[in-house]
């Protein structure tokens, strides 16, 4: 999974435990997810432990690495994988001081290489908050069509929040 110049990608290691656990627990990123209780330590180990089996879990999480070192920038999820249909979300978060530099988009594109070719996967979907303007222009830059606006989707401290949902065939 090493074939773009800014970024590569590789799986977490319980050395990653606590980066995940700032990003997973940031009240900045709790806005754009569903999940507002957080994470624990022990949680996120026994993720990483599981996370391998994308069969079993339906789920896969990578690690941003920058260039050709280990320095991690950022984690990219493929979440409800089906491989009879060939569908799959994808999830990203790029570590805020590494943003505007292109690694998330080289990161969608390694993702989407990786999908295609490794899982037979033939689209790719996401759901982003509609105040997430960074996500939205990510994600049309990397060919992701707007397919539909999900009315009260989510509720984010009680508050009700719309999706678009994206779509991109890989």
């Amino acid at each position: 999974m090493n074939n773009s110049s800014k970024i590569h990608l590789r799986l977490p290691e319980p050395d990653d435990v606590d980066i995940l656990m700032n990003w997973e627990n940031d009240p900045d990123n709790a806005q754009f997810t569903s999940n507002e209780q957080g994470y624990t330590e022990q949680e996120i180990l026994d993720f990483i432990d599981s996370n391998s089996d994308i069969q079993k879990n339906k789920q896969l999480r990578l690690m941003i690495c920058y260039e050709k070192s280990e320095n991690v920038v950022g984690a990219i999820d493929l979440y409800d994988v089906d491989r009879d249909l060939g569908t799959a979300g994808v999830g990203i978060l790029v570590d805020p001081a590494q943003r505007r530099k292109g690694l998330g988009l080289s990161a969608l594109k390694e993702m989407g290489h990786y999908a295609s070719n490794n899982l037979d996967l033939k689209t790719l979907y996401c759901e982003i908050h509609v105040s997430n303007h960074p996500s939205i222009n990510l994600f049309e830059k990397a060919g992701f069509e707007q397919v539909e606006l999900r009315k009260n989707r989510y509720t984010i401290q009680s508050i009700p929040v719309d999706v678009y949902f994206y779509k991109k065939k890989i």
